[in-house]
């Protein structure tokens, strides 16, 4: 399940460690700040590290065994994007992706952080 703030209004301002925190409750996390709120966007991804937007309905998410998945409009396509050959112990894997888009040559790039399997002789 992905959860994420939404901000309403981009004059937000946080004061002291207590503001802005969520709580977690039996239905699910609630934001304690009027200008934020949670939105369930996605279910159904076994161990999901990271995500980014490439518009506001598409989302790359990378998952903790080297997938990558992209979700449109709320619905995970058929097939990864990609699929990375990860370390998988503990806690290695794919553990994080992020977006970067040129719009001066209209080129959107995906760098992906991971740990590949180490391979002794």
């Amino acid at each position: 399940m992905f959860i994420f703030p939404v901000v309403q209004n981009s004059s937000i301002a946080f004061e002291g460690p207590a503001r802005g925190r969520a709580l977690m409750l039996p239905g699910g996390p609630i934001s304690n700040h009027p200008n934020l709120h949670v939105e369930k966007i996605f279910s159904g991804l076994k161990y999901p590290t990271s995500m980014a937007f490439l518009a506001p309905n598409d989302i790359l998410v990378s998952e903790k065994d080297g997938t990558v998945q992209r979700i449109i409009n709320g619905h995970i396509q058929n097939y990864p994007v990609l699929k990375v050959n990860v370390d998988r112990t503990d806690e290695r894997g794919l553990d994080g992706l992020t977006v970067y888009t040129n719009k001066t040559l209209n080129i959107t790039n995906v760098f992906l952080y991971y740990r590949v399997q180490a391979y002794f002789s």
